[in-house]
């Protein structure tokens, strides 16, 4: 079981990278099945932060905890062990793809996306269908998850949210695994490595990892798999639902949008996850019925279960906080008046009082200078 962390930095050294997780996926792998399970979790997901005592807090702010703690977080919240991590910064994930000569990913929708430093200098352009992306292409479809109008109608359409990026992540794993079987020998593969090192903090050494190359090597030697139209790897992904809201963040100390999962696609994906690794046995179906006139479709665990959503009490957000305190209360219409203090009324300024009919009048009580005395019928 391998944790990767995708940081949400442009610089080149991921020594010097102070953001926090952009993107946080689990696979699982199981050398004698070879079957993968890739699970995304989002990055607002609310769970118990193991190192601030377990409060509740979006899962990426473990992450200000270091390495240790996001590891602790996740397992505690899959509820399966952790054997590795890798961490991967923006000019990694480019280095890499470029290094494997691109990738080809099944672009989902046409999309434009800023480059690694975040600007449109170097924006990626790519179309949805199936394409060779480059690194810096590959790197938008892994970020992308908002819409942007101002590179016109043709790059905006389909959906975009923190979950579709997450598949879209899936995507290019699965496309980085797939190309990595062109790597025949160990001296390339060194090469490769080499490229993105720098960009990459992991827990695994170059012994360790050279091992998992030569039994990726050997699968292939073994097996057909060296044709280009062969997965290497069965994969399966995963898609959590759940709902949403503005929850208290006792990390954060205020109201933030947090992601609550469903507890039943949660339990089907970790489920599949302990089957891949031989934790549980995998119950087969004794029965199945498919139409010559429907094409498969490889299924998604969890796309469909939406129960088990827990309930936690919405509370205002600093945003809103800080929005109604600079949106004040118009009071143009009513002379000589300001918004009330809770800027819910208009009121009277100093030295205004209300009359009969609502309007503020000058308070003549307040003018009269000290010795004087002030006289209704004047």
């Amino acid at each position: 079981t391998m944790l990767l962390l995708g940081v949400d930095s442009p610089e080149e050294n991921i020594d010097d990278a102070v953001a926090l997780g952009d993107s946080i996926m689990v696979v699982t792998f199981n050398p004698n099945t070879l079957n993968a399970t890739l699970f995304s979790i989002p990055r607002d997901t609310y769970v118990p932060i193991t190192c601030y005592g377990n409060a509740m807090s979006k899962i990426t702010h473990a992450a200000s905890g270091g390495d240790s703690c996001m590891i602790s977080t996740v397992e505690n919240f899959i509820d399966i062990d952790i054997d590795y991590y890798a961490k991967i910064n923006f000019r990694g994930l480019m280095n890499l793809v470029d290094a494997l000569g691109g990738i080809d990913v099944d672009v989902p929708y046409s999309f434009c996306e800023t480059d690694e430093n975040r600007t449109f200098y170097n924006a990626a352009f790519v179309k949805k269908g199936w394409q060779h992306l480059n690194g810096r292409q590959a790197l938008g479809l892994s970020r992308n998850r908002k819409y942007y109008p101002t590179c016109g109608e043709e790059w905006n359409e389909g959906d975009r949210s923190d979950f579709i990026r997450g598949q879209n992540q899936q995507l290019v794993m699965k496309a980085i695994l797939n190309k990595a079987k062109t790597i025949r020998s160990v001296d390339d593969f060194y090469k490769v490595l080499d490229t993105f090192s720098k960009s990459m903090d992991t827990n695994l050494d170059r012994e360790q990892i050279l091992g998992f190359y030569n039994v990726f090597k050997k699968v292939l030697l073994s097996t057909d798999s060296l044709t280009d139209g062969n997965d290497v790897i069965s994969m399966q992904r995963t898609f959590l639902r759940g709902g949403g809201g503005i929850i208290f963040d006792y990390v954060a100390g205020t109201g933030l949008y947090e992601f609550v999962p469903s507890q039943e696609g949660l339990d089907a994906i970790t489920k599949a996850m302990r089957i891949n690794l031989e934790l549980e046995e995998e119950e087969y179906p004794k029965s199945f019925s498919f139409s010559i006139d429907n094409p498969y479709e490889p299924e998604v665990i969890g796309e469909d279960l939406w129960g088990g959503v827990k309930s936690y009490p919405s509370v205002p957000s600093i945003d809103d906080e800080e929005e109604k305190k600079e949106t004040k209360k118009d009071c143009s219409s009513k002379p000589n008046s300001e918004a009330s203090a809770d800027n819910t009324i208009c009121v009277c300024k100093y030295g205004y009082t209300e009359d009969d009919e609502g309007n503020c009048v000058e308070d003549v009580s307040s003018t009269c200078e000290e010795g004087e005395t002030y006289d209704e019928d004047l």
